[in-house]
């Protein structure tokens, strides 16, 4: 097997092509954890007060438990 260090690499990333490079940063999107407690505390209250298991939500998940067993 023949191997090359990094500086031998031919391309855009070794060579510093100024097209390369991004014009703007990425828009900046809220925290996942952030959004992941927002959801943690609202299945929580509903579950505490009774209202997070309902029959359709029960049919539903059976629904989709049975179209994955067809699709194997």
């Amino acid at each position: 097997m023949h191997t090359h260090s990094p500086s031998r690499l031919q391309g855009p990333i070794s060579k510093g092509r100024s097209w390369w490079k991004f014009s703007a940063p990425p828009p900046a999107r809220p925290e996942p954890v952030a959004i992941r407690r927002q959801l943690i505390e609202r299945v929580r209250r509903e579950i505490a007060a009774g209202t997070y298991d309902t029959p359709d939500k029960f049919l539903a998940a059976l629904e989709r438990m049975l179209a994955d067993l067809d699709d194997e």
